[in-house]
C-alpha cells in the first residue's frame, strides 16, 4: 500500500434534519447560503484573473503543447514539467482581498470555503490525467461557477454538539455562520442554536453516531455543513466525522490462525488445534436466501414466456426488469455476510493474540464443492449466484493491515 493511501482518512456524514427552525434564523440561513455562492465564485474569479495578469497563460499553453509532443514522439526523451505554481503567494493574497468583500459571512466559514475551493485545484480534469487547474488557465474549459445557493460550511472551531437531558430530548446544535461588523470594534456573531430531528426511523442510528462525536472518544468532529434542500424546503445539518484509530493490540508473531472455506458448513477458523465454525453452525440460511432469489427469478422468466403477445407489452426487458434487482440481492447478501465473517474472524484473532492470519482461498475445481458456492442449487439447473471469495481476501487484508497482522494467502484447487 503506497503512502498516499495510507495517510488518506475516510470521513463519514450523518445528517439529521434541522426541525422547528426559527423563521429568523431560517430567513438568515438562506441570504448567508446566497454569500457563500458568492465567496465561491469571487475565489475562481480572483483566481484566474490572478493567473492572467501573472502571464501563466502562455507558459501553461506551450508546456501543454511539448506534453503533447512528447506523447507523439513514444514518451522519449525528457518528459516536459509545468513551471507554473497553481496558487501563486501573489494570487493566494488577491483573492484574501477580494473575498473580504463579503463581511456578512463569519470569518470561520469564509477560511472552509477557500480551504474547499483549493483542493478543487488539485482534481484532475475529466480529458486525461492533467490537473484540472491546467486546462483552466489555459483556456481549454471546466472553469467552475455556482449558480444555486451553496452549503455554509462550520467545524468544531464555531460550533458543537449539545447532547439531550433526558432520554427522550433531541440533541442541538449551535453554531456562529454570521457576521456582524462594527466600526472601530470586534466584529460579533450570532450564535444559533437548533433542534435535530432524531426520533424515529433513521434517528435510531443517527442518536448513536452523535452520542459517539459529543463524547469524542471514538469518532471525531470535523468539516460540517448546513445544506437547504429546495424540494424539501428544509434544512439539514451534514455532520461530518471520523473513526479514530483504534490501538493495535498486542499480537504473537508465531500464533497463527488458519481460514478456510469448509464442505458441509460455511467456514472454519483453526486456532492452536482448535477450530470454531463461523458463518453459522450449519449456514442453511445462505440455501434459503440462494433458493428464494433463484426461484423469484425462474418464475418471472417462466411467466414471460408462456404470456401472450398483448400480455408482454413492451417487450422482454421491461417484463424481466426485476432480475437486474435480484442479482443485486444477492450481491448484497454475499457482502453483508463477507463483512461479518470478517468482524468475527478479527475478533477472534485479537482475542487469541494471534498475530498472523492464513487465509485459504479455494481456486478452480476446488470451488464447486465448497459449502457457500453449492448450498440451495438446483442440480438441473444453470444460475450464477457463486461466491465472492476475492472480496473475502480484499476485506481481511484491509482491517489486518490496520492492526497490524500479518495476512498471507494460500491458493488450492490446482
Amino acid at each position: 500500500m503506497s503512502k498516499n493511501n495510507e495517510e488518506k482518512v475516510q470521513i463519514h456524514v450523518v445528517c439529521p434534519e434541522i426541525v422547528d427552525l426559527d423563521t429568523e434564523i431560517n430567513s438568515r440561513w438562506r441570504m448567508l447560503a446566497n454569500t457563500v455562492k458568492r465567496v465561491t465564485n469571487c475565489y475562481w474569479r480572483s483566481w484566474l484573473a490572478g493567473h492572467t495578469i501573472e502571464g501563466s497563460v502562455e507558459p501553461i499553453q506551450q508546456y501543454l503543447a511539448e506534453l503533447q509532443a512528447w506523447y507523439k514522439a513514444g514518451s522519449k526523451g525528457i518528459k516536459p514539467k509545468n513551471k507554473v505554481q497553481e496558487l501563486p503567494p501573489t494570487v493566494a493574497e488577491w483573492i484574501g482581498k477580494e473575498t473580504k468583500r463579503y463581511a456578512g459571512v463569519n470569518n470561520r466559514c469564509v477560511e472552509l470555503v477557500l480551504s474547499l475551493q483549493r483542493k478543487e485545484l488539485f482534481k484532475p480534469s475529466s480529458k486525461g490525467a492533467i490537473p484540472r487547474w491546467v486546462r483552466i488557465v489555459a483556456d481549454d474549459g471546466e472553469f467552475p461557477s455556482s449558480s444555486s445557493p451553496q452549503p455554509i460550511p462550520f467545524d468544531k472551531k464555531n460550533s458543537g454538539i449539545v447532547v439531550p437531558t433526558s432520554d427522550g430530548g433531541d440533541f442541538q446544535l449551535w453554531v456562529r455562520v454570521d457576521r456582524i461588523p462594527r466600526v472601530g470594534k470586534k466584529a460579533l456573531s450570532t450564535q444559533d442554536v437548533v433542534c435535530l430531528g432524531t426520533r424515529g426511523g433513521k434517528g435510531v442510528r443517527q442518536r448513536e453516531i452523535l452520542w459517539k462525536i459529543a463524547q469524542g472518544r471514538e469518532y471525531e468532529f470535523c468539516g460540517s455543513s448546513l445544506v437547504y434542500k429546495e424540494s424539501k424546503r428544509k434544512w439539514f445539518a451534514h455532520i461530518g466525522y471520523r473513526i479514530k484509530k483504534e490501538a493495535k493490540p498486542e499480537l504473537d508473531p508465531s500464533r497463527v490462525a488458519f481460514l478456510r472455506p469448509a464442505k458441509k458448513r460455511p467456514w472454519w477458523l483453526r486456532i492452536a488445534g482448535y477450530h470454531h465454525y463461523l458463518g453459522g453452525k450449519t449456514g442453511k440460511f445462505v440455501g434459503h436466501v440462494r433458493r428464494q432469489l433463484l426461484t423469484d427469478r425462474w418464475d418471472r422468466d417462466e411467466s414471460y414466456r408462456y404470456a401472450s403477445s398483448a400480455a408482454r407489452g413492451h417487450g422482454r426487458t421491461r417484463a424481466l426488469g426485476r432480475i437486474p434487482m435480484l442479482k443485486t440481492r444477492w450481491k448484497d447478501f454475499v457482502k453483508s455476510a463477507n463483512q461479518q465473517l470478517v468482524h468475527d474472524v478479527i475478533t477472534m484473532c485479537v482475542e487469541k493474540g494471534c498475530g498472523r492470519l492464513v487465509y485459504f482461498r479455494p481456486i478452480g475445481p476446488m470451488v464447486g464443492n465448497r459449502f457457500l458456492f453449492r448450498v440451495g442449487k438446483v442440480p438441473e439447473k444453470r444460475d450464477n449466484t457463486g461466491w465472492d471469495w476475492g472480496q473475502v481476501e480484499k476485506l481481511l487484508a484491509d482491517k489486518c493491515h490496520q492492526l497490524g497482522i500479518d495476512f498471507r494467502v494460500h491458493r488450492f484447487g490446482t
